[in-house]
């Protein structure tokens, strides 16, 4: 059974939840000490890599537009953002940039065909610039100086680049960025209309603390993703220095807390769902029951209680981003000293 916002995984919870009308009694079932059950490895031979992109070593974040017929790829050697078309890899265009001034785009996400949101730093700023995009075929980029909106996310207390993520919901009604280095908030949002953001801020989302452990210190969200039914999903890490993530669910409108679990990995980077199955890149080097790779999140039972069953589908080193394409693929990018960019085809 997979790990799906619609399926008989998450609803029961969801529901225990709301019905008990308090986090105490959603504590009793699903308690910070509860932990996931034990992953599989599968064996590499059942999924299918195929390398579409090699000659680009600095690439980075990635996103798919709705159609699936396009794939945009934040290149770190140029500082531009590339388009191809992953049923054709050789067909690429640049559709951004290259940005100047010491201005660096560290994630992307597609708001809708034709616009794009990059989430940039310069120096201490962080910032947020939509686009629209070329057409296909044109050989003509958008200046990076020339973005249909810039929205000012706040400042850092070091010049340096962040793990940032970008996510857009699946009803193309807002958009979430988190990761933010401090003092910003690490999870901020903003409505989308008629394919223009709203302003950003922290307005539905989880409030600081909000999945404090038991133990003691608050939660920082590491890596961010939207479920099919529109849910924010998000990968904690604990101050305290927990071993693995958790997975946490809140509501529409980021307010109710539906799901904390343990993960049962570590060091997981980015997270994606293909239909109604949760994808993480995670694990360890030289972990062979915890291997860098690709992940499915699967449903299953720890003492009695829902948990997570994570299932590693392919091994992969230093996985970096992921985004899902149409027929169950995954786009994966991963590579130690040169990355790659790799359709992944888990088996049924």
């Amino acid at each position: 059974m997979k790990l799906a916002a619609r399926t008989a995984f998450f609803v029961p919870l969801a529901m225990a939840a709301v019905a008990c009308g308090s986090m105490a009694c959603w504590a009793i079932a699903a308690r910070a000490a509860d932990p996931a059950a034990a992953p599989a490895v599968i064996a590499t031979q059942k999924t299918k890599v195929t390398t579409i992109v090699d000659d680009l070593p600095r690439v980075g974040a990635i996103a798919v537009k709705p159609t699936g017929q396009a794939i945009l790829m934040i290149d770190g050697g140029s500082n531009a953002i590339e388009m191809i078309d992953p049923s054709e890899p050789t067909r690429r265009q640049r559709v951004v940039g290259p940005f100047g001034g010491g201005e660096r785009p560290l994630a992307v996400a597609c708001v809708d065909s034709i616009t794009c949101a990059v989430v940039t730093r310069s120096g201490r700023d962080w910032t947020i610039k939509t686009y629209r995009l070329p057409a296909p075929g044109t050989g003509t980029a958008v200046d990076s100086a020339s973005s249909l909106q810039s929205i000012p996310l706040g400042q850092a207390l070091a010049e340096e680049d962040a793990a940032v993520g970008v996510a857009v919901s699946p009803s193309r009604s807002w958009i979430v960025v988190a990761g933010l280095p401090a003092p910003m908030p690490p999870v901020i949002r903003g409505a989308i209309a008629a394919a223009r953001i709203g302003g950003m801020s922290t307005r539905n989302c989880p409030k600081a603390g909000d999945g404090k452990q038991s133990e003691g210190g608050a939660d920082l969200a590491a890596v961010v993703a939207i479920s099919p039914g529109d849910e924010l999903v998000l990968f904690e890490r604990s101050d305290a220095g927990a071993a693995t993530l958790r997975l946490t669910m809140y509501s529409t409108v980021g307010t109710l807390r539906l799901l904390s679990l343990d993960s049962g990995l570590p060091s997981v980077r980015a997270a994606a769902y293909g239909k109604e199955t949760l994808w993480v890149l995670a694990g360890e080097a030289k972990d062979e029951q915890l291997p860098e790779g690709l992940w499915r999140l699967d449903a299953a039972m720890q003492d009695r209680r829902q948990a997570v069953r994570p299932v590693c589908v392919a091994r992969l080193a230093s996985p970096l981003a992921v985004a899902p394409l149409s027929g169950g693929r995954l786009l994966v990018v991963h590579g130690d000293q040169r990355r790659t960019v790799s359709i992944v085809e888990p088996s049924p």
